[in-house]
């Protein structure tokens, strides 16, 4: 299984031998929470193609995959199996419409949704990881982080299959801006942004959503942390000011402002942020007091 890790050749080889069939099986197995993991760390590392998504995909089934998922699986096999989710997602449009179909939604929310693990081996792979020095709600924080990050990752790529009646997704999503882990509240911007992106056709709905949510000031914080971060949180400001401009939530959080007061060595290392920026200011603008 670590073979398929190392190179596209070793990769071609085991579908080619028909690995992709006993991993499904493995995949399957309840009774082996280890055994699962394993399979699912396998395909995950074989998914990396559109080709190889498809064949498992063909081989075991969305339906298998969401079931393995969903269930009352351990937090850690579940973990396993959204790393699954996201890659086929992110290189198979099949596999990401199957998987809208199946509705994985719900139980990809449900985990995002976490704030203590449920494990009764509380993933001792990850504690181990961790520098023992750490106080206590250091590891907790970083645990509950392993579970968030994979599932807000698969939500991001699975963002246009989402309908508009799902807003049970933007709440949670919306609430990591607050998370202690800086890479938590990044990824939910990330993922946020798709949902308000114009390529999504639902962004207006989506966009008055988070509105609705009123969780302003915490995605404001973002604009403090790393480049990578404040990037991202501009995105989505840019994209709530074009689609819900006329929102007083938006002018009581100083939007307009916080847009012009940009930091100008970010915004301008990136041509398509400036152009935003700069719609969003006007939209803006244009809105009458």
């Amino acid at each position: 299984m670590l073979k398929s890790h190392h190179n596209d050749c070793n990769k071609k080889i085991i579908v080619e031998e028909g690995g992709i069939s006993p991993l499904s099986k493995l995949l399957k197995e309840a009774s082996s929470p280890e055994s699962q993991i394993a399979a699912a760390i396998a395909l995950f590392n074989l998914g990396n193609n559109q080709e190889r998504a498809r064949l498992i995909s063909d081989e075991l089934g969305v339906s298998i995959i969401v079931q393995a998922f969903g269930r009352k699986s351990p937090i850690r096999v579940r973990i396993a199996i959204a790393k699954l989710i996201g890659r086929m997602s992110e290189f198979d449009p099949v596999s990401q419409e199957g998987f809208g179909r199946e509705n994985v939604i719900r139980p990809l929310v449900t985990m995002l949704s976490f704030e203590t693990f449920v494990d009764d081996d509380k993933l001792e792979s990850v504690r181990s990881v961790l520098d023992k020095g750490k106080p206590r709600d250091y590891e907790a924080e970083s645990e509950n982080s392993v579970i968030k990050i994979p599932a807000i990752k698969a939500i991001d790529l699975l963002a246009r299959t989402f309908p508009a009646r799902e807003t049970r997704v933007i709440g949670p999503l919306v609430k990591q801006h607050n998370h202690q882990n800086p890479d938590v509240g990044t990824e939910s911007a990330i993922a946020l942004g798709k949902f308000l992106s114009p390529d999504n056709f639902l962004c207006t709905q989506h966009s008055k959503t988070v509105i609705e949510f009123d969780r302003m000031v915490p995605l404001m914080r973002l604009l403090r942390e790393s480049e990578r971060t404040q990037y991202h949180a501009l995105v989505v400001l840019c994209y709530l000011a074009l689609h819900a401009g006329n929102s007083e939530a938006l002018v009581h959080a100083w939007v307009l402002t916080t847009l012009e007061g940009a930091d100008r060595d970010i915004v301008g290392q990136h041509s398509e942020l400036k152009e935003l920026v700069v719609k969003a200011i006007y939209h803006l603008n244009l809105i009458p007091d």
